[in-house]
């Protein structure tokens, strides 16, 4: 199973792991709908067997900016697939990261 951090930030808020609110936006013009505040960093989700140099993040600081800039996600391959989504979180600070994968054989 390969999933892309939408689906899988789904999974932990079914599960109860607290995590940021996010919010999928399937088209630029739902970013209308937002219900989460501003700043927001809107990211492109497409599966990605290995890191890709492109840039698929941007820092919104309000509707028109998240408009212009979701455009932008959806018009911009990563290894030659358009998104489909774009995940929508407010901006935050942090020290660090954790990112989990588990792999089965």
């Amino acid at each position: 199973m390969n999933l892309l951090e939408y689906q899988a930030k789904e999974l932990f808020r079914q599960a109860g792991i607290p995590i940021l609110p996010s919010q999928r936006i399937a088209r630029p013009t739902d970013v209308k709908e937002l219900k989460i505040p501003y700043p927001v960093v809107l990211k492109s989700q497409v599966p990605r067997e290995q890191q890709s140099k492109v840039e698929s993040i941007c820092l919104a600081e309000n509707t028109i900016d998240a408009m212009a800039s979701a455009q932008a996600i959806f018009r911009l391959p990563v290894m030659g697939k358009y998104p489909d989504v774009v995940l929508a979180e407010p901006k935050y600070e942090t020290d660090w990261e954790f990112y989990l994968a588990v792999v089965s054989r």
